[in-house]
């Protein structure tokens, strides 16, 4: 009986290695079987292709756009303040002028009482997407810049852009802004082009925000104005009618610490074709 249990142990070893070798033949030859071969190209990783890269200069994202949905938050209730005689030359006829810009002059169009006048503005509007960005224009349609100045001849264009730019490289940023006036008078050579400052913030947005600040607006405000030739283009401020006596925006003129009031439109409105008088007649004389 001794024997029979000593001839069954050693059975069960030898049965033992027996299954362990045949386990790990088994395992090498399904590990072989996985491995990828040149005859079989689809088990191979494929390299993709590198992206496509694009040489346009474009500016980043804008980071603090400026929103336009407070412009229309206040209706004019009240006649707008009265401001001393500007220039001694009667207002001009807006029916075929242009104004290019940003939400507040989408604030001038909603407001200012110029509505023979056509607008290629929008909300975030800078000299970094004017070119590539389509706006509703009435009468004509979603256009491109381009297609709205091959499309028609305008005798007078208003430029107001720049607070969206600022934060971005400067030197950059104001070449963009003197190649659009460039393109622009190469695209309508008999327009005269109005560049408008950018109006003022109010003190505590001034005060309290890194980029749109009144001191960047004021050096923005001079490096575009050097563009004016006082032939055919022009350059107009308009701060003074809206600052304080620190020469920010007024409180009480502002919508929201960087729009004017809905009632205040007008006002600019008014200045600008006044101005415009005066701006055609130097620039016939």
């Amino acid at each position: 009986m001794r024997t029979f249990f000593r001839k069954l142990y050693r059975t069960g070893i030898v049965m033992s290695i027996i299954l362990f070798f045949a386990l790990v033949i088994f395992l090498l030859m399904g590990c072989r079987r996985n491995q990828p071969t040149l005859s079989d190209p689809e088990s191979v990783p494929q390299i993709q292709p590198a992206a496509q890269f694009s040489f346009e200069p474009t500016c980043p994202p804008e980071t603090e756009p400026i929103q336009t949905e407070n412009t229309a938050a206040e209706a004019v209730t009240t006649a707008p303040t009265e401001s001393a005689p500007i220039a001694q030359y009667c207002p001009v006829d807006d029916r075929n002028a242009l104004f290019i810009g940003d939400s507040r002059t989408v604030g001038l169009a909603d407001h200012g009482d110029l509505e023979n006048a056509n607008y290629f503005a929008a909300v975030g509007m800078s000299v970094c997407n004017v070119w590539e960005t389509k706006v509703s224009v009435p009468k004509v349609g979603k256009v491109l810049l381009k297609e709205l100045l091959n499309a028609k001849q305008y005798d007078i264009i208003y430029i107001m852009l720049g607070i969206n730019e600022l934060g971005y490289a400067f030197d950059k940023t104001v070449g963009r802004y003197g190649a659009l006036v460039e393109q622009v008078r190469t695209l309508q050579p008999e327009a005269v082009l109005v560049l408008v400052a950018n109006i003022h913030v109010t003190a505590a947005r001034s005060a309290s925000d890194k980029y749109i600040n009144n001191p960047a607006l004021d050096r923005f405000n001079e490096a575009t104005a050097q563009f004016a030739d006082g032939k055919t283009v022009f350059y107009l401020d308009a701060n003074s009618l809206f600052d304080d006596e620190n020469g920010n925006l007024a409180e009480e003129k502002s919508a929201d610490s960087a729009h004017l009031k809905a009632k205040f439109y007008g006002q600019w409105a008014e200045w600008l074709m006044i101005e415009t008088a005066d701006i055609l007649a130097r620039a016939e004389g």
